[in-house]
């Protein structure tokens, strides 16, 4: 709900593009350096805890949002926000791997990541409804609301026993980043998911939830809602898929949906800036958004099926600061270019370098089209 309605929030606060750019880059900042000591310590403090924590910042950020005044009296509430991604997504995600048995792991995963896009999916359209009826202020009147609610249903999530720990955590916390580039070096599925993590991190964040929302209002000026509608038709798309997702996996590998996950998402990034009508816009972010919904549960299981159960937290937080360091880096890049040359030349020359980097995948690589078993049966 947030995301894709900071660019027009701070545009509308006086904020240009290269501001706006810098402006994203703090909540990936501050998410990137929370997630690996979080993620290290969650399994031995709680999981759960550190989702209610999560939703508490949410709120308060989502106040700071409420009275913010200039592109200057955003940096506190996007540093709030990048800490509320930092504690909820890497724990979400391995909580609901440890509920789940090794047979039922990747519907699991499909329908978690589902129920994540149909906030993905419902955030945009309200906040597209409420910037164009009632202003983009109370788009965050909105969020903090949401947050408190969040806050309240994980008061009811059942607790999971807690691994022992094997040193005090603050020793722990200050040795993560050190344990997360063994983990890294030591596993090749993890290495393979963090390049897709970084190609379909600057196609979806950097493209989709920065630069495209700026199109949009440029090309039709104060219509809040299309930006709204065309970003939940990709999610939509993207949710119908990431429930699908356990039919396709019998039939392609991970790997495999992963390479047509970034061949959809570069082409119909292509294809934005050379449409006609909000119509043509709307079926490349269809496109965009089947290649979205499969990536999710794909890239979550090639890293937590490459890591034992007490490390999936850590793993996960991992790949997630490689999206947060993909956007923070594109994100003041991607201002400069449009700044500079225009959003056709931006959209497409980054898909072009994307599809690039994916041949290369290819040409390196030998991936086998046919699923193999990644779930872990423990004894």
């Amino acid at each position: 709900m947030v995301m894709p309605m900071i660019p027009l929030y701070a545009s509308s606060l006086g904020a240009n593009e290269l501001v706006i750019g810098l402006i994203v880059s703090v909540s990936q900042l501050f998410a990137l350096l929370c997630n690996i000591p979080i993620g290290c310590c969650s399994s031995y403090v709680g999981l759960e805890r550190m989702l209610k924590l999560a939703f508490l910042i949410g709120v308060g950020s989502g106040v700071m949002y409420i009275f913010a005044t200039s592109p200057n009296m955003l940096i506190l509430p996007q540093i709030g926000f990048g800490l509320t991604l930092g504690l909820f997504m890497p724990q979400m995600i391995s909580y609901c791997y440890r509920i789940s048995t090794p047979v039922n792991r990747q519907s699991m995963q499909g329908y978690n990541t589902a129920f994540q896009g149909l906030g993905f999916l419902v955030g945009p359209f309200i906040a597209g409804i409420v910037g164009q009826y009632l202003g983009l202020r109370w788009i965050f009147v909105f969020y903090t609301l949401f947050s408190a609610v969040g806050y309240i249903i994980c008061r009811f999530l059942r607790p999971l026993d807690r691994y022992v720990s094997p040193a005090p955590l603050h020793h722990i916390a200050f040795s993560s980043f050190s344990q997360a580039v063994a983990i890294i070096k030591t596993k090749k599925q993890v290495k393979e998911a963090l390049l897709f993590i970084v190609l379909i991190s600057t196609l979806w964040q950097g493209l989709g939830n920065t630069v495209f929302p700026l199109y949009i209002e440029k090309s039709f000026p104060g219509i809040f809602l299309l930006v709204g509608i065309l970003i939940t038709t990709r999610e939509a798309a993207a949710t119908v898929m990431r429930l699908l997702f356990a039919s396709v996996s019998r039939f392609l590998s991970l790997q495999v949906i992963l390479v047509l996950c970034v061949a959809l998402m570069a082409v119909g990034s292509f294809a934005i800036p050379i449409s006609l009508n909000p119509i043509t816009i709307a079926f490349s972010s269809l496109v965009i958004g089947i290649g979205l919904g499969l990536s999710f549960p794909s890239l979550n299981l090639l890293i937590l099926d490459s890591v034992d159960e007490e490390k999936g937290s850590l793993a996960m937080a991992s790949a997630n600061s490689f999206s947060r360091i993909t956007l923070m880096t594109i994100a003041p890049v991607l201002g400069i270019m449009v700044k500079a040359y225009g959003f056709q030349i931006s959209f497409q020359s980054v898909s072009i370098i994307c599809i690039l980097i994916l041949s290369g995948y290819l040409l390196i690589n030998r991936i086998s089209i046919s699923p193999q078993e990644h779930a872990k049966v423990r004894g």
